[in-house]
């Protein structure tokens, strides 16, 4: 059991360390192409609403305990 939980952990740490390294990319392409943060800024609040939609839309807010 202990190692199952342990590679959820793993898998879960994997995945946040690849959106923070693509979006570390896209941030200094996009800073290199415009010349300022605003177009940055401007592509993390449409990331943002593109997760706080999926996450509204996709979760469900049951409870597990009856």
């Amino acid at each position: 059991m202990l190692r199952r939980a342990t590679a959820v952990l793993f898998a879960f740490g994997v995945f946040a360390a690849v959106p923070s390294n693509v979006g570390v990319t896209i941030t200094g392409w996009l800073l290199d192409v415009t010349g300022t943060y605003f177009a940055a800024f401007v592509f993390t609040a449409i990331v943002s609403a593109l997760g706080e939609l999926a996450f509204g839309l996709l979760i469900d807010a049951r409870s597990f305990i009856d």
